[in-house]
């Protein structure tokens, strides 16, 4: 919502670079200061680096592994909004919020 804000994003087939069991939904790798002796298949792994500004969105698919810090003091927001159980709504919900023909927003008139 303000400040900047630094996103590391690893897609899905990078898991195993990032040690990740499979039931576990984080990665025990500090991505800063990785111990490659424990984590030998970090040094792998690709990421995605995207930097986000005032006002900027970013929306973070399914499955892909995501690390983030602020570059100056900053307020965010995050919200995991689509999944299986309300997938079937998420499109009609695109349609009535956003104008496809102009490309601008109604989602705040």
């Amino acid at each position: 919502i303000e400040g900047r804000r630094l996103f590391y994003l690893f897609a899905p087939s990078e898991a195993e670079h990032l040690h990740a069991g499979h039931s576990l939904q984080s990665s025990p790798i500090d991505i800063f200061s990785p111990n490659e002796k424990r984590y030998p298949l970090f040094k792998e792994a690709k990421a995605h680096c995207v930097i986000l500004y005032l006002g900027q969105t970013l929306l973070i698919p399914s499955n892909w592994w995501w690390y983030s810090v602020p570059l100056e003091p900053s307020v965010s927001l995050s919200h995991s909004f689509w999944n299986m159980e309300n997938k079937v709504y998420f499109a009609d919900s695109l349609r009535q919020n956003f104008d496809f023909r102009s490309q601008g927003s109604r989602a705040f008139l």
